[in-house]
């Protein structure tokens, strides 16, 4: 997989990076949309609508991107089951509450992991996403898998497309809705109540800002045990590379990738833009009843995400046995103390359980 995005990203004869996007072209599709270029630690509103030439950049970057994306943000299987795991089973339980199965359609499901993790003879997944690639890959991974009976990928930028819609009594949106603008959201939503039927569950996880939060008695407990996260995760990278185990050149495609969407003026891909947390809950409580939402990790992710770069996989067989249970239980202490920032610079992964009016 690595080479195939290697080869897309850089130039051999001239051994210079290609850029996925022209700064030109990205300043002349912001330009349609009324966005201003930001800096990506800058906060970013939600564009009204969408334009033909940013969702061409859009495709473009995904399906440029896809490989790479998958291996440091979708995450090898082992990381991904368990950084994911515990989220996913509580969305099952979710699904399954007053029911014995239950059919549900995972809107954006890039890669595919939702389905390969929850999955099962109670529950049948069917998975959609715009990208080629993202769904060519979730085919390829699901193969020979125990549960691969219950999962379907498809290829589409509709739901309207999807044959026996009525059928479904469950909605997964995994951090895809942030990747819509404000007249995309609405059309969504519209065609989930006009195709789905009241009572619909919908599990959401998206990137949020937490700005319904202030922080609160934060002590230097909470500031010393942020720096021993972030001291062990550079310490397991130091260790990793120092065995030569450590994958540079795979970081290096990554660090380009995010300086050419910084020089662009993009938080990442073209048209993503992280929510703040009034922002989606005006959205959700417009369409559906939040029963409950929760924070998922975000420092734990990070160690994970690094992990990714490792090439051994025994090696990150024992970083989940050992360090990251210590960095999920320190993390899991700063968020219940709400230490994250109040505002634009750090946003925390949460999960949402919804009702469909």
């Amino acid at each position: 997989m690595l080479h195939r995005i290697k080869e897309m990203l850089y130039s051999k004869k001239q051994n210079k990076r290609i850029p996925i996007i022209e700064k030109g072209e990205a300043i002349d599709a912001l330009k349609t949309i009324n966005r201003k270029p930001l800096n990506a630690f800058t906060f970013f509103k939600r564009s009204q609508n969408t334009s033909k030439e940013i969702d061409i950049l859009e495709e473009r970057w995904w399906n440029t991107a896809g490989t790479l994306i998958e291996d440091v943000w979708g995450l090898p299987d082992d990381l991904c089951l368990a950084y994911r795991q515990e989220y996913v089973m509580k969305a099952k339980d979710f699904f399954l509450t007053d029911k014995q199965h239950t059919k549900v359609l995972d809107l954006g499901c890039g890669t595919g992991w939702f389905g390969r993790i929850i999955a099962c003879e109670k529950i049948f997944y069917q998975g959609i996403d715009f990208s080629e690639t993202q769904i060519n890959i979730a085919k390829e991974k699901v193969k020979n898998t125990h549960n691969e009976r219950y999962i379907h990928y498809t290829q589409t930028t509709s739901i309207q497309s999807i044959k026996n819609i009525h059928d479904f009594d469950g909605i997964i949106i995994n951090a895809f809705l942030h990747h819509l603008c404000k007249d995309e959201l609405k059309k969504l939503f519209s065609d989930i109540k006009q195709n789905f039927k009241s009572g619909t569950k919908i599990f959401i996880m998206e990137p949020v800002y937490p700005t319904n939060k202030v922080k609160k008695n934060i002590t230097i407990t909470e500031d010393a045990i942020a720096n021993v996260i972030s001291d062990t995760i550079a310490a397991v990278k130091k260790h990793a590379t120092e065995i030569n185990l450590f994958d540079t050149q795979k970081e290096l495609l990554l660090s380009e990738l995010i300086n050419e969407s910084d020089d662009n003026g993009f938080f990442f891909s073209p048209k993503e833009v992280p929510f703040d947390f009034q922002e989606i809950e005006l959205l959700l409580l417009e369409y559906t009843q939040l029963r409950n939402y929760f924070y998922v990790g975000v420092n734990d992710f990070s160690l994970l995400q690094m992990l990714s770069f490792v090439k051994d996989q025994n090696y990150r067989k024992e970083m989940i046995k050992t360090i990251f249970p210590i960095i999920k239980t320190l993390d899991k202490q700063l968020i219940d103390k709400e230490y994250y920032a109040n505002g634009v610079n750090s946003y925390i992964f949460t999960c949402f359980e919804c009702i469909l009016l």
